[in-house]
């Protein structure tokens, strides 16, 4: 990161919730804002580019997209935000997508369903796609660099871990057990983990507090963030749980969640 940078490099948590949206938690986005005061996007769903704004980082700051899987609850604010870039005001900004294989094809796909209004040129608008292992995607003075996994959620899914400035942050996006989970934070200074599920839920595709606590804990990350939580899990002491099984820090997420990388 550039030393002579004044903005701090964060992890903002815009929506802690999931499809199902509640007055207090926002459909799933996150917004790595990187040292230059510029932002990437990560898995926009409904709402991730206001609430982006609310947080500092307007429409013309935002320089990338990272998806990790094709659920409209993480993707469909990419549209918004090509529809956003589209005003005269930002014709000079680009825009870099990045995620699984495939995700060219679904933006561009976008274009049968809104027409030319989510169309940018190809000076404007570039895309790379990931497989496991490390990547590295220049963001003019930036460097978003890190190392994807496949998540067991989707047979495309990814989760990354990320470099900040002075420490390292697991996204898992979707996932359910296995041990891409446990991997993918070890290493990590923060884990942003998902927690979807109540309790005695199927754990095929989503976690739920414990087991979520449990992957925390064998990935010995120094610090747990569980997000993601459907509105009957709201309702149980997620703290409570997850403290059987994770003794380090601990942070339930919420919309507006600010943590220093």
């Amino acid at each position: 990161m550039d030393p002579r940078a004044t903005h701090p490099v964060e992890w903002i948590v815009l929506g802690s919730g999931t499809s199902l949206p509640t007055a207090t938690r926002g459909s799933p986005g996150h917004l790595l804002r990187m040292a230059d005061g510029r932002g990437v996007l990560v898995d926009p769903g409904p709402g991730s580019v206001r609430a982006a704004a609310r947080m500092g980082v307007l429409v013309a700051s935002l320089r990338a997209v990272l998806v990790t899987h094709f659920h409209v609850d993480h993707v469909l604010d990419v549209f918004a935000l090509l529809f956003a870039l589209r005003h005269p005001a930002l014709a000079h900004c680009k825009l870099t997508v990045v995620g699984p294989t495939g995700i060219a094809d679904l933006v561009h796909r976008g274009k049968a369903l809104f027409g030319s209004w989510v169309e940018l040129t190809a000076e404007r608008l570039a895309f790379v796609e990931l497989e496991p292992g490390p990547f590295a995607v220049a963001l003019e003075h930036q460097k978003l660099e890190g190392v994807a996994l496949r998540m067991p959620h989707l047979g495309h899914s990814l989760g990354y871990r990320l470099r900040g400035h002075a420490r390292t942050v697991a996204y898992s996006g979707d996932t359910g057990l296995g041990d891409a989970p446990v991997e993918l934070g070890k290493g990590s200074d923060v884990y942003v983990l998902e927690a979807a599920l109540p309790e005695g839920s199927d754990t095929a595709r989503h976690l739920t507090p414990s087991h979520a606590a449990r992957i925390g804990a064998q990935a010995g990350c120094k610090e747990l963030v569980l997000t993601h939580f459907y509105p009957e899990t709201d309702r149980g002491d997620l703290r409570a749980v997850a403290r059987e099984h994770w003794t380090g820090p601990l942070v339930l997420a919420h919309d507006g969640l600010r943590i220093p990388l």
